[in-house]
């Protein structure tokens, strides 16, 4: 590769021993014997390298350094300095003005040739490096865009998803919602023999409803459509809320014993009560179904960094190690149905508390049961 080269000094001589240095090395040399000149030709021509003398009349190279500088078209140019002063204020007033690099005469042209070709190399490396940060920056928005397409056609999917789901959620509850009233009319008036097969249709028409609700639910959560109806509620009061529905609900099957400690302050915040009592619900609801016929549930709420902390203990039969793995997906196998705390509930109620900027967790007790905990955040 050939380089051109400029060389600036108002010192005939000069420029004859440093240009013979580096035609002599296979250079392209141009001269300029003054600053005004040196700019002009720096515009006018494609340099490599600018070789500047400090010293010289009407422009010094500082001033010539500071316009070549400022300049978009030859700001780029690498310079050297080329001076007799070896004090370190003028050596550092050369770089302030922006040169690369200096020589102080007399120098040797060994020297002179290294220090050319090191600043060769490093424009070299730069121009290809400005080259690769192009290259990149091309396929950077490439990619962003090749992203913005796909998340504006998963954004579409999402929302064809959820009106789908809607439609299919009204048109599901419409008629669902007059057979479960039918089928209560008729549980009241059926003779016994048959109330048992009624009471079936009623509890398969009742969950297929919820499965629809809790479906649609998930979804928005999932796309962020669903709009939070955050309002002041009193924690504890909801908690009895609950508790007396799961009492009403397995009075004739199981004995039901709440255990509950309370150790907070902080039982008012600002949080979505149908969605928050409906995870309270799912959860105890789970613990119930999962549990023996003698059910004890612990209810302990207390504050802990800036989180209101319910933790809820069953004595049921657990989960097992691969259950727990997944125990928050929305949709699993058929040989996990029967497994305490699948379905969509747990999944509806993690979406819940990451809506709330909470969380839930949940582990196997030591002996027996599971504990779950739900986090609401004390201020949201």
């Amino acid at each position: 590769m050939s380089y051109k080269l400029l060389i600036v000094d108002d010192m005939p001589e000069n420029l004859s021993v440093i240009g013979n240095i580096l035609l002599n090395n296979n250079y392209e040399v141009v001269y300029s014997n003054s600053g005004k000149d040196a700019i002009l030709k720096a515009n006018n021509n494609i340099f490599d390298l600018i070789l500047l003398d400090i010293i010289m009349p009407e422009m010094d190279g500082y001033e010539v350094c500071k316009i070549l500088k400022t300049s978009e078209k030859t700001s780029k140019i690498p310079i050297i300095f080329l001076t007799s002063k070896t004090d370190s204020e003028s050596i550092i007033k050369g770089f302030e003005h922006g040169a690369q690099d200096y020589l102080t005469r007399p120098f040797n042209p060994k020297e002179l040739i290294a220090r050319v070709q090191t600043h060769l190399e490093l424009k070299d490396k730069r121009e290809e490096l400005e080259e690769l940060n192009i290259l990149l920056e091309e396929k950077v928005k490439e990619r962003t865009l090749k992203l913005e397409k796909a998340n504006k056609k998963i954004e579409s999917l999402d929302e064809a998803k959820s009106a789908f789901l809607g439609l299919m959620s009204h048109e599901i509850r419409t008629p669902l919602n007059g057979i479960i009233g039918f089928l209560e009319i008729l549980k009241q008036n059926i003779k016994d023999e048959n109330k048992e097969l009624v009471e079936m249709a009623f509890e398969a028409a009742v969950r297929l409803n919820d499965f629809s609700e809790l479906s649609l639910l998930i979804t928005q959560l999932n796309i962020n459509s669903y709009q939070l109806q955050n309002k002041k509620h009193d924690f504890i009061a909801m908690i009895e809320k609950v508790k007396e529905k799961i009492q009403n609900k397995w009075q004739n099957e199981k004995q039901l014993k709440f255990n509950q400690i309370i150790n907070t302050k902080t039982n008012v915040l600002r949080f979505d009560n149908n969605l928050i009592e409906k995870v309270i619900y799912s959860i105890i609801d789970n613990a119930v179904k999962f549990s023996s016929e003698e059910v004890k549930v612990d209810l302990n709420v207390y504050s802990n960094l800036g989180y209101l902390v319910c933790e809820i203990h069953d004595n049921g039969s657990g989960f097992t190690a691969e259950a727990l793995s997944f125990a928050f997906e929305p949709f699993v196998g058929d040989k996990q149905r029967d497994i305490e705390g699948f379905g969509l509930n747990l999944a509806a109620a993690k979406l819940i508390m990451q809506a709330h900027e909470g969380k839930i967790e949940i582990e196997n007790k030591p002996v027996k049961g599971v504990k779950v905990s739900l986090f609401l955040k004390e201020t949201f």
